[in-house]
């Protein structure tokens, strides 16, 4: 499967997905918006590329700061930039676009924005080199790129916990591309190898508890994890859930159940000249 089958498989997940995506289990999502925003100095009127933007966390955070400038937000899913617009629209923000676009495919011309961000995008293709190197071409010369990604760290032990039951029922969990940036060592590098300077990159914790095993389905199936489950039988889906949730019940403490989350934030220079 290449990368251009892989997304439109994607689109399918995300479609699905996206009224669980808001759900307070995912708020690692508004979390690391917030974050990607203080990366970078912005003078206000700034044109910001948010690639695969989702329901809009970093461009309502991008907004917020360019009040002169815009925010031009692409997504390859209908109902993603749907909620992306109404919640931007709620936040009182009248300087973000919102367009239907593939990542692979940015349909702007070279040296447009200021600024491009990509939460959490990179890791769906399998050529991230070549993707984070067509972003960057859209950014002017001297201008950033910000890309946040996962450690290696993340979600477990509670994914470990889904995959290995996944297995028993007989379905293979190929290893994801986002172990190639699961580390700050490994997103400065490729960015390196893209041509960015003046290179940083932070791990930035974010963990929180849930208050149950069920808002760890609640975050199962309103993000990526979903597209796994996608492979079970659909009279098996319920006896999984049974299962994994019982599972995760016995990690019950106190405070709940802890969810792991760190985000390695990244961002480089657009080469001048």
């Amino acid at each position: 499967m290449d990368d251009r089958e892989r997304a439109r498989l994607y689109r399918g997940f995300f479609e699905e997905a996206a009224t669980g995506y808001d759900h307070p289990a995912l708020r690692y999502f508004a979390l690391s918006a917030v974050a990607m925003a203080d990366c970078v100095v912005l003078t206000g009127d700034e044109h910001v590329l948010d690639v695969a933007a989702g329901t809009g966390h970093t461009a309502v955070q991008f907004a917020r700061r360019v009040p002169r400038g815009k925010v031009t937000a692409i997504d390859i899913s209908p109902s993603m930039l749907s909620i992306a617009k109404a919640k931007t629209a709620a936040a009182g923000l009248r300087n973000v676009e919102v367009r239907e676009m593939n990542m692979l495919d940015l349909a702007f011309p070279d040296c447009s924005f200021d600024v491009a961000v990509c939460a959490y995008g990179i890791f769906f293709v399998e050529d991230m080199l070549g993707l984070l190197r067509g972003i960057a071409a859209k950014v002017k010369p001297g201008g950033s790129l910000i890309v946040s990604t996962f450690t290696d760290t993340s979600f477990a032990p509670l994914a470990g916990l889904l995959i290995e039951q996944l297995a028993k029922y007989g379905v293979p969990v190929a290893p994801m591309a986002s172990k190639h940036v699961a580390s700050p060592e490994k997103c400065q590098a490729l960015f390196a190898e893209a041509g960015l300077t003046q290179i940083d990159s932070i791990a930035k914790p974010l963990g929180y508890h849930l208050p149950s095993a069920e808002d760890w389905w609640a975050l199962v199936m309103g993000a990526a994890f979903r597209g796994l489950i996608a492979h079970l039988p659909r009279e098996q889906v319920d006896i999984f859930r049974r299962e994994h949730l019982d599972a995760v019940s016995r990690l019950t403490t106190s405070e709940g159940i802890w969810l792991e989350v760190s985000a390695i934030l990244t961002r480089g220079i657009v080469k001048i000249g």
